[in-house]
């Protein structure tokens, strides 16, 4: 494949990533953040300049954050005990789309903000369940988003599917209407498709309706917990599997699986050309450390994202010292030990990857 701009993603440890920059051409990655913060969903501008961020360097709640292409001029966009999640930019470069609990703590709604007066969000909507991963369509006129539902039964999980907003007319339609989960849609470069992650997977649909089915008899049998707590479990080992998917914007039935075996984590990006597909997965059996993957959408085919990880490991084996450290005992344990009492899933993983052209 030939590849090139720039890919920023998030990578480091459970309770601190940070931001990385690679130069899909040279392979030179670039750190953009530091520090003991979760640093997460980097987005490219428009025109490359800024990324947006969530973090949760100020009182612990991920918040909305703007910085320039290496790191610098760092500026909080939102303030106080509000949560957001979920970013994303206009095609105008002047305003930034987000999931947040601003006007209710305890409902997540879609809101606009712009970048040079960031004191006065826009709520673009609200409406029942869970509004999380909006994309804004490349003519601004539209927004995918994900609601969570809530299952009609306590303990049950909540099932997720895909929405289209269009903000002229005030209107939304759904996407996908799936008994398995599909989220983190994605509109292409040319708004055409409609590229999203989904949960569902045929030889495993039947096995999860029986669990769910079971479950539902468990919590309204009024069953031990740890029958329950069984059942939960069950159904979510189900739930593991995923991959990406890509349907016609206008023909929302006609989706077609992309992947198959990976276990594709919650966040991609298209290449600006529209051609391919960036993500993270794990592979089936493995670790659980998710790395970044890049898929042809004409071809089907896809291979893993090579280069250097060399910064990644020192960044990472300084956050191994701080975990172990924190106990008192720490200092008699040699390091070589100290490593192999840390399991791979806890540092690590790349994810939430957003490409730009250069």
């Amino acid at each position: 494949m030939q590849l090139s701009g720039d890919i920023v993603f998030s990578s480091g440890s459970v309770g601190d990533n940070d931001i990385w920059r690679l130069n899909l051409e040279t392979r030179e990655l670039t750190q953009l953040t530091t520090g003991s913060a979760n640093n997460e969903q980097p987005r490219w501008s428009p025109s490359g300049a800024r990324i947006a961020f969530i973090s949760n360097r100020d009182n612990g709640i991920p918040k909305l954050f703007l910085m320039d292409q290496n790191g610098g001029n760092l500026t909080q966009l939102i303030k106080g005990d509000h949560y957001c999640d979920g970013v994303c930019w206009f095609p105008d470069g002047q305003n930034l789309l987000f999931a947040a609990n601003l006007i209710d703590p305890n409902e997540i709604d879609l809101f606009s903000i712009n970048i040079t007066n960031p004191e006065n969000p826009t709520r673009l909507m609200a409406g029942n369940g869970i509004e999380s991963g909006p994309s804004i369509s490349p003519d601004s006129g539209n927004i995918l988003y994900c609601v969570a539902s809530v299952p009609d039964e306590p303990g049950l999980p909540r099932n997720y599917d895909i929405w289209e907003y269009d903000i002229h007319s005030s209107t939304r339609r759904q996407m996908t209407d799936h008994l398995l989960r599909d989220f983190s849609a994605r509109y292409s470069p040319d708004g055409r498709f409609i590229a999203f992650i989904s949960q569902r997977s045929p030889e495993d649909e039947v096995a999860l309706v029986e669990a769910i089915s079971r479950l539902q008899r468990l919590v309204i049998g009024g069953a031990p917990m740890r029958e329950i707590d069984d059942g939960i479990r069950a159904v979510q080992a189900l739930e593991q599997h995923a991959d990406l998917w890509l349907m016609d914007r206008h023909h929302p039935k006609q989706a077609r699986q992309m992947t198959n075996g990976q276990l594709i984590a919650p966040s991609f990006t298209w290449s600006p050309n529209g051609r391919y597909l960036c993500y993270a997965a794990s592979e089936p059996g493995g670790d659980g450390v998710t790395r970044l993957y890049v898929l042809d959408t004409q071809s089907g085919e896809s291979e893993a994202l090579e280069f250097d990880r060399k910064q990644l490991k020192i960044e990472l084996h300084t956050d191994d010292q701080h975990i172990l450290n924190r106990s008192g005992i720490a200092s008699l344990i040699p390091d070589f030990l100290k490593r192999r009492m840390i399991p791979r899933i806890v540092h690590g993983s790349e994810f939430q990857p957003d490409w730009r052209e250069q």
